[in-house]
């Protein structure tokens, strides 16, 4: 087995990670049904969150916010 290893100089920069986090709200009507964050994956069209928050049907509405 052959391990090789190299060192990483990447800096957390929570100024960047702010601006992939978001904020999801589901709405049904005016009634909230749930409320969770998630973050920007690939594209801002991509928005990853747990499958649990989500909820299917005609009259529900995904509101997506970027904090910062």
């Amino acid at each position: 087995m052959l391990l090789c290893t190299t060192l990483t100089f990447s800096q957390f920069n929570p100024a960047v990670l702010a601006k992939s986090t978001v904020r999801i709200v589901i709405k049904e009507g005016a009634l909230v049904k749930s409320v969770a964050t998630g973050f920007v994956w690939q594209t801002n069209h991509q928005i990853v969150t747990s499958l649990h928050v989500m909820h299917p049907g005609p009259n529900v509405k995904t509101i997506v916010e970027f904090e910062g």
